[in-house]
């Protein structure tokens, strides 16, 4: 065995000693007793050895970075992006608190979970070609956390004007500052969702925490609580469970799974429907200023857990499982709903919170629009939409534009990029916490403005937006250009031109489409590298495209942004993500293939939206080898999502696709969640494509991943006091019975 301590076969003459012994008794003893000192002292593994390393060589980074000095200011010509929209400077974004010792940080931090439920025997290998010496180069650029930012104005996530009598409370202020890093509730999220109580004004509020708890004094946890529990009612207080009205526990489209258990899985996520409706109680209409929740008229369906209100991109995939199961009613009335967030706000926030309001999310509402208006032809709703549509779009034509230039020509492209500067209300703990390490306000500023930027994203958080490919301090969301961002907004000019078709508006019909046409363009200059076989995010500041598996690169074939006459740019895609071991894994496609950062959006975590879109895109494609891949892919995602709806009578948020048998994922600031909307939607759209073909039985040729592909873990620094599942426990457990047994053997018993 290559890891025993003694050569081969050094062991083998001592075999045939011991057998060639006068006492057969002696011999098996000493056989036994030889196997058990072997096994007790293993050589450490090739990948023991390599997660060593990689410890060691991280601590020695993260001490070097002290011993760095501070490089001067940098011009602002050098920063991705255009600058920062400004607004009258709100109270500091960094509060000094007086804690007592007992309120330490350091001390009150949680130790970093499992990944997830299940466990995870090593890294895929990307099988990614070596770097070339200018990718070598750039990787050295980093994005320092001792890089000088110029200060700026604070920017709070919202204010006086879009949330009137409630963002001192909600969005900034010594309050939120005290109640999170007291730490006074395990999740950041549930304070800022808590509504104030009858006759309070955020006037009372502030004036009253302001002579209690004076800035110069020291905080008492446990005072603050009282004062929380005298001022605030508990969260989702102003929602309430609703009956949905168009619900059909036996959906017609259903009739086509053929697969009995797959159809018995269909019915059983379509029951969930009824759990995840929910309306807005009528005090919220009536009193706005006592409430984080932004009000809308119609039912809506939560994705579910801690996300209580309605979020942007998650309805999309919620849409597909409501149409699915029948459910137009519903469907239009989510839809209006944003339309008339639109007509209030000029865009759709990340989510129905007043602290959502300087972000949104993936911008996804036309293809909802266009999903809804394929199946009930409803031309007048289509035209009621229209202008919000168009209005969304310029949102992110006026606030997220940036140009690139490539080949001495400027294409005017997308980023998720918020104005916003401080820390998330709905994960204020951690930000501040993390942005602890860095010693500039304006380094910190820009630290929370990425953050922020990749919560924009739906992505927050992954090895995609770091600097270091590892580590959330050196997240640079800004200086990237993102492949999908650009292809949902590439879709998004196909289907106004098509809308206007629908409409007889010829004129506006040809003015997007030209609009598209030319986009197209710019999006293959931009993110497309012939030599890496797709399309990739763009670094502003290396010029240099992330060509590591993430599966954004599959997105234009999702939206149709490329030449879809062209069977070999999609089918060179699909051998890129094949030699990269992206399609290996058995419960599905993970977020990357690194799992150095242990947060959510990265390996060994599949979400249900990535997967569908690549999905669907490989099934959209005329290419019939991605469409047999489509369907391979969706043939284990729904498994996988059967499986461990059976184990835990539940639909997670996020999945664990890289053990041999699915669990609900992990990682992140936060606990899995269970609901789920986006999760039941994407399988029952599956299920309706592929129902004549989906079994729940797997065919006899179903095997695990290989192993060929997995590669040893790379382990943060900041969990590297963790203890680690190891291979100890089998080691002793096969070296205890043979020493017992050699005891007795040697005693002659």
């Amino acid at each position: 065995s290559p890891d025993l301590s003694l050569p081969l076969p050094f062991f083998l003459l001592l075999l045939l000693i011991c057998w060639s012994s006068p006492s057969p008794m002696r011999s098996v003893a000493l056989l036994l007793l030889l196997a058990a000192l072997v096994g007790a002292n293993p050589k450490r593994s090739r990948r023991d050895e390599t997660i060593l390393t990689s410890l060691e060589s991280t601590k020695s980074d993260s001490s070097s970075l002290l011993d760095l000095p501070e490089p001067g200011p940098i011009e602002e010509s050098e920063l991705a992006g255009d600058a920062p929209a400004t607004t009258k400077s709100g109270e500091s974004a960094d509060p000094v608190l007086r804690m007592t010792p007992s309120d330490s940080l350091s001390e009150s931090l949680p130790v970093p979970g499992d990944l997830s439920p299940g466990t995870v025997s090593a890294n895929p290998s990307s099988k990614e070609e070596p770097k070339e010496e200018s990718e070598i180069a750039a990787t050295t650029k980093l994005f320092d956390i001792f890089e000088s930012f110029p200060e700026e104005p604070t920017e709070e996530v919202c204010d006086e004007e879009k949330a009137p009598g409630r963002s001192k409370i909600y969005c900034s202020g010594r309050l939120l500052a005290s109640v999170n890093l007291h730490h006074l509730f395990p999740d950041s999220k549930t304070f800022v969702d808590r509504p104030m109580k009858m006759n309070r004004t955020e006037d009372d509020i502030m004036a009253d925490f302001d002579s209690r708890f004076p800035p110069n004094d020291e905080i008492d946890p446990e005072q603050l609580r009282a004062f929380v529990e005298q001022h605030f009612e508990q969260e989702g207080h102003e929602l309430e469970k609703c009956e949905v009205s168009d619900w059909n526990p036996q959906p017609q489209a259903f009739n086509d799974i053929k697969d009995g258990e797959m159809r018995k899985f269909a019915d059983e996520l379509n029951k969930i429907w009824k759990e995840l409706c929910r309306k807005i109680h009528p005090m919220v209409s009536n009193d706005p200023e006592r409430f984080s929740l932004i009000d809308v008229p119609n039912n809506f369906i939560a994705p579910g857990g801690r996300f209580r209100e309605f979020y942007y991109w998650d309805t999309y995939w919620i849409v597909k499982g409501l149409l699915a199961s029948g459910m137009y009613e519903t469907t239009r009335g989510m839809l209006e709903n944003f339309g008339t967030i639109i007509d209030r706000f000029g865009f759709i926030p990340n989510g129905g919170r007043v602290y959502y309001l300087k972000r949104s999310q993936p911008p996804l509402l036309s293809a909802m629009v266009y999903e809804y208006y394929e199946a009930t032809r409803n031309k007048t709703f289509l035209d009621k939409m229209i202008p919000r549509l168009e209005k969304e779009f310029d949102f992110w034509r006026n606030s997220r534009s940036v140009v690139v230039e490539k080949g001495g020509v400027n294409h005017t492209m997308f980023q998720y990029r918020t104005p916003a500067n401080v820390p998330r209300p709905e994960s204020y703990r951690e930000d501040s916490t993390n942005a602890m390490q860095i010693p500039s306000k304006g380094r910190r500023q820009a630290f929370y403005r990425d953050l922020g930027s990749a919560a924009e994203s739906g992505w927050d958080f992954s090895t995609r937006w770091f600097g270091d490919q590892k580590t959330l301090i050196t997240i640079q969301t800004t200086k990237i250009v993102p492949v999908d961002l650009n292809a949902f907004l590439c879709y998004n000019l196909n289907m106004m031109s098509f809308f206007h078709g629908e409409l007889g508006n010829s004129n506006k019909e040809r003015a997007w489409l030209n609009d598209y046409n030319a986009f197209k363009v710019s999006f293959r200059e931009v993110f497309y590298k012939p030599e890496a076989k797709g399309w990739y995010d763009y670094n502003l500041q290396d010029h240099e495209h992330n060509t590591k598996f993430f599966p954004s690169i599959a997105i234009p074939l999702f939206t149709g942004c490329y030449d879809q006459l062209s069977l070999t740019q999609s089918g060179d895609l699909l051998d890129r993500m094949q030699d990269m071991g992206a399609l290996d894994l058995r419960g599905g496609i993970p977020t990357s293939l690194s799992n150095a950062s242990q947060e959510q959006w990265d390996y060994p975590n599949g979400w249900s939206p990535l997967n569908h879109m690549v999905i669907e895109g490989l099934r959209k494609s005329e290419n019939p080898r991605l469409q047999k891949a489509a369907f391979e892919l969706a043939q284990k995602w729904v498994r996988a999502n059967l499986h461990v709806f059976k184990l835990d009578h539940a639909m997670w948020e996020k999945y664990n696709v890289a053990t041999n048998e699915a669990r609900g994922g992990g990682g992140g600031e936060y606990q899995v969640q269970a609901g789920f909307g986006w999760s039941n939607g994407v399988v029952l759209d599956l299920l309706l494509t592929y129902g004549d073909r989906l079994t729940a039985e797997e065919e006899p040729s179903d095997s695990a991943p290989s192993s060929e592909r997995l590669e040893a873990t790379t382990v943060p620094s900041t969990i590297s006091s963790r203890p680690t599942k190891s291979s100890s426990a089998p080691a002793t457990t096969t070296v205890l019975p043979l020493l017992i047994i050699g005891l007795f053997a040697a005693l002659g018993w």
